[in-house]
């Protein structure tokens, strides 16, 4: 209860649709809200933004969990597969060797693969809602 009595007298700082920012309290902020107009150039910004924000946390987390994935079979092979990792594929180099190997270039792999997202869709993107030309 104490949260919203003070959370109602705290000044915010607003955007208005018209682009001039104004310093309300969060009462003015309900009243004032209402004359927003979802069209505004900054509303269609912010949607843009957020949409662009929520795709790349789904390929970073989608790529952070492969990656994840990788590492720790990688480990439970370790701690349990000692005698598979061991076996020697040719002489000088084991499975246990061949898969190390295999971990850092999937994490270059992946790393390529975020790179390769951001240069061809993020940063377009970002750029485009800079100018104001937003998809």
């Amino acid at each position: 209860m104490l949260i919203c009595a003070l959370r109602r007298v705290r000044p915010r700082t607003i955007i208005r649709a018209d682009g001039d920012a104004a310093v309300a309290t969060a009462g003015e902020h309900a009243r004032m809200s209402t004359n927003v107009t979802h069209e505004s150039p900054q509303a269609a910004n912010h949607a843009a933004l957020e949409a662009l924000a929520l795709a790349r946390w789904r390929i970073g987390l989608g790529l952070t969990a492969a990656m994840t994935a990788i590492y720790v079979v990688f480990i439970l092979l370790i701690a349990y597969g000692k005698a598979f990792l061991g076996t020697v594929i040719v002489p000088g180099l084991s499975i246990g060797i061949a898969l190390g190997v295999l971990v850092i270039l999937s994490a270059w792999a992946l790393i390529l693969i975020y790179v390769r997202w951001a240069n061809a869709h993020y940063d377009h993107r970002v750029a485009a809602i800079r100018d104001g030309r937003v998809r």
